[in-house]
């Protein structure tokens, strides 16, 4: 029987032989068949890790046991007096503030991190609905209207005052200046036309003007824009109620001005008067700028 027999209890005697306790075996002639062990072999590289199998279901949890009674409290010792305390000792002095440490160096301070990205924003909540108008509660009564008070009389109208004297009239002053009237062709004069001012017509009762009261016309002034040219005249003169008056003006050659300071003629309420102008030799295309004076 070889030791290998004995150890893997393949021994015919194994119920006379698992019971001993083997201290001591001499090796000799002893079969040593399967048993002898060659040098360890490289141990080979680590297979992968096979894939977790599925963790099974949790079996049913058992019943919870009955909990005991808790047992009887013990009786509570009784607490001794407390000892008188015995008397404060006196404080000793106050020892010197003994000085204070140097500051240490601030160390650098260390790169700021990364900032991380801003997070997208959630979805807005949904708007809730409007509360109810809560109604409008009904109007109380309008309160009573308390009476008109009492007219009080009235006072006598006191004498009237004595009315004081008028004043003498003070003399008439000189007559002044007088007024203006003014004309303006508003474009190249045209023969046989009558004057206002910005426009000419062809139709004098279109371009009349309806005396108010009694006055004196007077001073006949023309400005030209261009002077009518060499045998070229024209004539500006005034009319009333259709009728041509001494007051008139003409102007010819290089001349661009002329003026009638002596002549003039009497309006009255209801009058209409007007400013014809005339050409003769074909005078240069021109403005007519004119002016009367009334008084």
């Amino acid at each position: 029987m070889s030791l290998a027999d004995i150890l893997t209890n393949k021994s015919p005697n194994y119920d006379t032989w698992k019971d001993v306790t083997i201290t001591t075996i001499h090796v000799k002639n002893l079969d040593w068949t399967g048993l002898h062990t060659g040098p360890t072999g490289y141990t080979g590289s680590t297979g992968p890790t096979g894939s977790t199998g599925y963790t099974g279901s949790g079996g049913p949890q058992g019943i919870i046991g009955f909990t005991g009674d808790t047992g009887p409290t013990g009786d509570t010792g009784y607490t001794g007096s407390t000892g008188d305390t015995g008397p404060t000792g006196y404080t000793g002095d106050t020892g010197p503030t003994g000085f204070t440490g140097y500051t240490g160096y601030t160390g650098s301070t260390g790169p700021t991190g990364y900032t991380g990205s801003t997070g997208s924003t959630g979805p807005t909540g949904y708007t809730g609905f409007t509360g109810y108008t809560g109604y409008t509660g009904s109007t109380g009564p309008t309160g009573y209207t308390g009476f008109t008070g009492y007219t009080g009389y009235t006072g006598s109208t006191g004498p009237t005052g004595y009315t004081g004297f008028t004043g003498y009239t003070g003399y008439t002053g000189p007559t002044g200046p007088g007024d203006f009237i003014y004309y303006n062709s508003g474009g190249a004069l045209t023969n046989n036309l009558y004057q206002l001012f910005g426009a000419e017509k062809g139709i004098e009762a279109q371009a009349q003007i309806l005396i108010g009261k009694t006055l004196t016309i007077s001073k006949l002034k023309v400005n030209l824009v261009a002077a009518p040219g060499v045998g070229a005249t024209r004539t500006f003169t005034m009319r009333k109620n259709s009728v041509n008056q001494t007051l008139t003006v003409s102007i010819t050659g290089v001349a661009t001005t002329g003026s009638d300071l002596v002549n003039s003629f009497g309006v009255v309420s209801g009058d209409l008067i007007s400013l014809q102008h005339t050409a003769a030799g074909g005078p240069t295309s021109s403005v007519g700028i004119c002016n009367i004076t009334y008084n």
